[in-house]
């Protein structure tokens, strides 16, 4: 259940898209985004509205590492569903999240027990602007605008390196950075920090991108946390990639379940 516990450090701390032709960006250094790049990055995403996949997952905390297999669901706009299952038996689910508009829920299937909250009940996101269609992003390999359905080139800087063009975003609390590669303008690594401070970051790395859809998308993400003094990863590793709207896209609780706070469960998971 380490993957539960990779949920709960994260959230305890506190696009309609235009097909536009290429830019000339031998010449960029740092300035605002071109129109052009900028939906060339957004147009790279899947158009798919639902993917199922298997999933490998692996969990490390920088002391254990714990691996396990299990289901990724989504559903654009609406929900992002991770099952786990036994990872010796293989059938039995474990654990779950599940990402909706308002809120993320983690059940503890083996404890019975579960977190329900709301994302404006969780400070740092609160404050950081981060919702859900920001954490979906995440999963779809998409770059987002915080607090915003869909994301807008005026909002965004560029900074051209040698084979990357970075997007960045920042406000008072966090600095976005959207690494695209130069060549194609596929993004390869989402990162997020408080603006220098250095307590808290995340960032997601994708790669072995695959067609899927229209579109492509990565069979391997990789989420880092680093919470002080706490640093997570969660590494998922796809396959059998299908576009599948035939599942339930809502968890129900069983009335036996044990509601609990979030830190209560990460006290257990973490030692």
């Amino acid at each position: 259940m380490a993957v539960v516990a990779f949920a709960l450090m994260l959230f305890s701390c506190g696009t309609s898209r235009k097909a536009q032709g290429d830019a000339d960006m031998s010449k960029q250094t740092e300035s605002a985004v071109p129109v052009d790049y900028f939906y060339r990055v957004v147009n790279n995403a899947s158009k798919a509205e639902n993917l199922t996949a298997k999933v490998k997952v692996t969990v490390s905390n920088g002391k254990k590492m714990i691996s396990t297999s299990g289901t990724l669901r989504m559903k654009k706009n609406d929900v992002v569903q991770i099952s786990l299952v036994d990872p010796i038996i293989g059938i039995a689910e474990v654990g779950r999240m599940e990402f909706t508009k308002d809120k993320m829920l983690v059940i503890d299937r083996v404890n019975r027990r579960y977190v329900s909250v709301a994302y404006n009940n969780i400070g740092f996101l609160k404050n950081a602007k981060v919702d859900f269609y920001a954490l979906q992003a995440l999963f779809w390999n998409e770059i987002f605008e915080p607090g915003k359905k869909e994301p807008e080139e005026k909002a965004f800087s560029l900074k051209k390196n040698r084979n990357t063009v970075n997007l960045n975003y920042s406000d008072s609390m966090l600095a976005y950075d959207f690494e695209t590669s130069l060549d194609d303008a596929r993004l390869h690594k989402t990162s997020v920090d408080d603006n220098g401070v250095k307590k808290y970051s995340l960032s997601c790395s994708y790669s072995d991108f695959t067609d899927f859809e229209g579109g492509m998308f990565p069979k391997n993400i990789k989420l880092t946390f680093n919470g002080g003094k706490e640093t997570m990863s969660l590494s998922m590793q796809l396959s059998s990639l299908r576009n599948e709207s035939g599942w339930l896209a809502r968890t129900t609780v069983p009335s036996k379940y044990s509601s609990v706070k979030p830190e209560d469960i990460l006290k257990m998971l973490v030692k």
